[in-house]
């Protein structure tokens, strides 16, 4: 049984970076009142990643955050359009939002990660008898196929920032005994 308020979490499972060449390892915590109740679906983010993992060990690119972005500061994304956040797993679409401006990308692998990412984050917690139904709504199939079709549009207007978005510069400070060395790394 699990300790009420005391969310469960997983050992650390490996997702991709929104680059989709790299990745990054994080744990899967669930909300244990949820998983002692054996709750149906839909009913809140019950479980989660922890997006500053991702942001540590992933390349971080100029157009992942902005001024601009709805919480200024953070992911320059709106989570799951046109779908409830908890439907498809909200971190699963602030990683597919990223991958979709990310140079060097393709809709099509981006939309297959972002199911990945959800079994991974939702479908593998859940009770028994939710998590087939889960995985098929995650999968390209009529549910996710219709979300996913609104997508398209979004692809190709994320053209405009696939193209201008660069690595953000990073600065490591290397010890020496007897100097202090700055290495920047510019790569693009």
């Amino acid at each position: 049984m699990y300790d009420a308020g005391t969310p469960k979490c997983s050992e650390k499972k490996t997702f991709w970076c929104p680059d989709l060449v790299n990745k990054f390892k994080t744990s899967v915590c669930c909300d244990s009142h949820w998983l002692a109740k054996g709750a149906n679906l839909d009913t809140g983010d019950e479980c989660r990643i922890d997006l500053v993992e991702m942001e540590q060990q992933c390349e971080i690119r100029t157009c992942y955050k902005s001024s601009e972005s709805t919480i200024p500061g953070q992911w320059n994304t709106d989570g799951c359009t046109y779908s409830p956040d908890y439907l498809l797993s909200y971190e699963s679409c602030v990683m597919h939002d990223l991958c979709y401006v990310t140079p060097g990308t393709t809709k099509k692998r981006c939309d297959e990660v972002m199911e990945e990412n959800i079994n991974k984050i939702y479908c593998e917690n859940v009770n028994y008898k939710d998590s087939y139904a889960c995985s098929v709504r995650s999968r390209v199939g009529e549910f996710a196929h219709k979300i996913m079709s609104f997508t398209d549009y979004y692809y190709v207007a994320s053209e405009p920032f696939r193209n201008s978005c660069k690595s953000e510069v990073k600065k490591t400070l290397l010890f020496n005994p007897t100097k202090i060395v700055f290495y920047f790394d510019f790569c693009n």
